[in-house]
């Protein structure tokens, strides 16, 4: 069973199995003052009110333009605690909804993907086994399709941290793709690039811009590496804090997610009463 402790005192990390691969991935659920931290592939996220991260976002450049591998982008880490949700239906037929109440937003995913709890949290550890990067109330894309690692997954988050709604969606890209698909453990990294962030709209009146990145030529590491892709896009949501939908995905292998299902989940986006 996972290790689990409670405040006041710090959350401990406990030893960490091998890396299958990228940053390697966690999964944290939250329960009242319990934090149990799931064995997944291995790492544990640290816990701080209010998602602040201590560490400064990356500053992309004036035209966002490729960022060298040598490069470390970070993001505010997710924290804090869950909503209860409501009970919202999917908007696209046939698929599912994946909902966060306290950030009161929903989006669907196709049947065949894993939803889990609204108090669990995803995320990739950095270089120092740290944590880097953390989504909560995710959606698992063909989980455990190689080990222990999925394929994909999708969630939300906050990005307090931010300058502006452009860079929370910039930051948030660049940070999942190198994360996600790097091997931390070994230092071994692939090539950063990444795209200026553009307007975003979608039927459901959520509007805020859009950014991408890649992480191409990974080192094959593992027999799990690959590249990949991560996809952001930010508004101002509930209460007027910046809210941020995250996807990443395999590229380059017949289990990426297709791009079409991409745009479609992203049409989805909503906000929730």
């Amino acid at each position: 069973m996972p290790p689990q402790w409670s405040p006041p005192g710090p959350p401990t990390i406990p030893p960490q199995p091998p890396a299958k691969r990228r940053g390697t991935t966690i999964g944290v659920a939250i329960a009242v003052a319990v934090v149990v931290v799931a064995a997944g592939a291995g790492i544990a996220l640290g816990l701080r009110g209010g998602g602040n991260n201590p560490t400064p976002p990356v500053t992309p450049s004036a035209s966002a333009s490729a960022i060298s591998s040598t490069s470390t982008p970070t993001g505010p880490q997710e924290a804090g605690p869950r909503g209860d949700g409501t009970n919202v239906q999917p908007v696209v037929p046939g698929w599912q909804v994946v909902v966060r109440g306290d950030r009161k937003v929903a989006f669907d995913v196709p049947q065949g993907w894993t939803v889990k709890k609204q108090d669990e949290i995803i995320g990739f550890e950095g270089e120092k086994g740290n944590p880097a990067v953390g989504m909560g109330a995710p959606a698992m894309y063909k989980e455990n399709y190689c080990s222990d690692t999925s394929a994909g997954a999708a969630g939300t988050k906050g990005a307090e941290g931010a300058k502006s709604v452009q860079d929370a969606a910039e930051n948030q890209a660049q940070a999942w793709a190198y994360y996600g698909f790097n091997d931390m453990k070994s230092r071994q990294k692939g090539t950063l690039k990444s795209t200026p962030a553009s307007p975003f709209s979608n039927s459901h009146g959520v509007k805020g811009y859009a950014a991408s990145a890649t992480e191409t030529n990974v080192p094959k590491a593992t027999k799990c590496a690959t590249d990949g892709a991560a996809y952001a896009v930010a508004w101002v949501g509930h209460d007027s804090k910046l809210t941020v939908f995250v996807l990443y995905t395999n590229t380059g292998i017949p289990e990426a997610i297709p791009s079409q299902t991409i745009t479609t989940i992203e049409g989805s986006i909503r906000q929730i009463p």
